[in-house]
């Protein structure tokens, strides 16, 4: 969210500082905002065609990460480090990628009602080092891989906003030129 406040200030800067290209700066925070929510879907599209087999986890560890929402606020969230093992075509590979991004996964830790979340609503809660589990690989690439391949609702309305919003932005440039 900084990064598309950012580019909001440094567009209305721009534009008061090169009044004359403002219609071009306008086009280009458009297809900006595009292409970041495009580029947050498609490997997800992608990884539709991709084929499903067995692995086992070899380590598996909870990360927490900080993020600031404020000043003097920080929201912890969770997620798993996983690195695993499968096998395709005869061939044995290694990853660790569990998700194309791990907002896809994280968790806050807290559910609807501000209460702690019980273990058993992470994705994750069944893992454990030594178990099979099903790892998504790219049948062209078989060292590329990953354990879940679909876009979380919560992470599709952040892609599909800022495409959304670059596709306003557009309608705008539209009207200004």
């Amino acid at each position: 969210m900084l990064k598309v406040w950012g580019l909001i200030i440094l567009t209305g800067v721009l534009i008061l500082v090169f009044p004359d290209i403002k219609t071009t700066i306008v086009l280009i925070i458009a297809l900006i905002l595009m292409a970041f929510g495009l580029n947050g879907i498609i490997p997800y599209h992608v990884a539709k065609r991709w084929i499903k087999v067995k692995g086992t986890i070899e380590v598996i560890k909870e990360h927490v990460e900080e993020v600031w929402d404020q000043q003097y606020s920080a929201t912890s969230y969770y997620y798993p480090l996983v690195k695993y093992i499968y096998n395709y075509d005869g061939n044995n590979y290694k990853n660790d990628r569990v998700s194309f991004e791990k907002q896809n996964i994280w968790t806050d830790g807290i559910n609807l009602w501000g209460d702690k979340l019980p273990e058993s609503d992470k994705p994750w809660h069944e893992w454990v080092e030594g178990k099979e589990i099903d790892v998504y690989i790219n049948p062209k690439t078989p060292q590329e891989s990953v354990l879940i391949p679909f876009l979380a609702k919560k992470r599709r309305s952040h892609h599909l906003a800022l495409i959304l919003s670059g596709v306003i932005v557009f309608v705008l440039w539209m009207l200004l030129k």
